[in-house]
């Protein structure tokens, strides 16, 4: 199964859809995906001003998406039902590179591992259950 761009905008359209690129995919069990922040983004201009940081529930939101295009039945109906362990180690500033990597955790349940990095570096991390 081939995965592209628009797999991941299935379900967000602009200006809530934040993964850019698919670097790397193994169907149903990984998939690591590229987000380019600039400093244009809607959400910079009022979080903070003078100190512009992505929210981190926005930074939740691409991993979500990025977990998303591991389905592999593309028409099943995926909401998220549980955030564990979220925990925000770095701030995501504007001109930033998020790569987002996500791992299934259990081959009989919709729970994965979320990370995201800038520059090597992590700035996000949870577990995201999807039903």
């Amino acid at each position: 199964m081939k995965v592209t761009y628009q797999d991941l905008q299935n379900d967000t359209k602009f200006p809530l859809s934040f993964c850019d690129r698919i670097l790397d995919l193994e169907p149903n069990l990984s998939i690591k995906v590229l987000a380019n922040l600039s400093s244009n983004e809607p959400f910079f201009r009022g979080h903070f001003p003078n100190n512009p940081v992505m929210p981190g529930v926005l930074i939740i939101e691409s991993m979500v998406q990025a977990s998303r295009a591991l389905f592999t039945d593309q028409n099943q109906q995926t909401n998220l039902s549980k955030i564990r362990k979220a925990r925000f180690r770095k701030m995501v500033k504007p001109g930033d590179q998020l790569i987002i990597e996500i791992v299934k955790k259990d081959s009989t349940q919709n729970i994965f591992g979320a990370k995201a990095f800038v520059e090597d570096k992590l700035a996000c991390s949870a577990d995201l259950i999807f039903n």
